[in-house]
């Protein structure tokens, strides 16, 4: 068990709470850019305004727990020494393909590395073995594929040049039913100010305005959004990512009044939820 954390400060934030350790089993962030969820989070958190506080320690921990998460997703050393007898190359030869150096290349291989390679180097093998076996590849489409592994979806945009609106990346939260959002200029009422009975799980956006609530309809088995604002599109792709690291892909969400079925025939709540991301798309 870890040891305790220097926490018990006065809250930068609001100057007046304290700020106290907690162990969240599942708490999603984001590591270098990609979403990802810690397992037994240790974050300070000021038990007066809410505010979130964090340790360098802790987050080293996390940087190591996302590496051994992904690891599988990256090419192991005797992959790539394989590739490199299957293009009948030297060291060198190989290296100067890929843009590194021998040295890099060397690390990469050994058996007993510490770390993989940069996801750039990686990707770039991975299309260097797909273009030798096939011979066509389709790049676009492999790095979209490549870029889910680690739960991101991309949508590319219309080639006409129509614009395109982007993805709309939204994070579920605790609050208050009565909280206000950034558009109207009240407060959010974070899940410190109420109790659980009475708070919701709403979905906000990054500029951290409240686009709607998620809510379990037992009756139908559907997990349902309620929106609070409008889209400004009628049809849309959903990425759904769990705090267990699931992530489910919805097709063609048609959005008729404010209530939008987001998943059907699922025993997934909106507890289960850390992120949504809408794609528009055209009809």
């Amino acid at each position: 068990m870890q040891s305790t954390l220097a926490f018990g400060y006065v809250c930068q934030e609001c100057g007046e709470g304290t700020v106290r350790e907690q162990v969240l089993p599942q708490y999603p962030t984001k590591i270098r850019g990609y979403p990802f969820v810690v397992k037994d989070a240790r974050i300070g958190v000021c038990d007066r305004c809410g505010a979130e506080h964090f340790a360098a320690r802790e987050t080293n921990r996390w940087e190591e727990q996302f590496e051994a998460e992904h690891a599988k997703h990256y090419m192991q050393p005797k992959e790539i020494r394989e590739l490199q007898r299957t293009l009948g190359t030297t060291m060198e030869q190989f290296a100067f393909l890929l843009g590194c150096t021998r040295q890099s290349l060397y690390n990469w291989q050994r058996r007993d590395r510490r770390k993989p390679q940069s996801r750039m180097a990686d990707v770039l093998m991975k299309l260097v073995r797909e273009s030798h076996a096939k011979r066509t590849v389709d790049v676009l489409q492999f790095l979209i594929g490549e870029a889910r592994q680690f739960g991101i979806a991309i949508e590319l945009g219309a080639s006409n040049g129509a614009p395109h609106t982007p993805p709309i990346i939204l994070r579920t939260i605790r609050m208050s039913p009565t909280a206000g959002n950034a558009k109207t200029g009240e407060p959010m009422r974070l899940a410190a100010d109420t109790t659980e009975e009475e708070s919701i799980v709403a979905l906000v956006s990054e500029e951290g305005s409240s686009v709607g609530t998620l809510s379990y309809d037992f009756s139908t088995a559907s997990l349902d959004l309620e929106l609070k604002t409008t889209l400004g599109f009628d049809q849309f792709n959903a990425t759904i990512r769990f705090k267990d690291g699931e992530v489910a892909e919805v097709e063609a969400v048609q959005v008729k009044g404010q209530r939008v079925r987001l998943l059907a025939e699922t025993n997934r709540t909106e507890e289960d939820v850390c992120e949504v991301v809408l794609t528009p798309r055209d009809k």
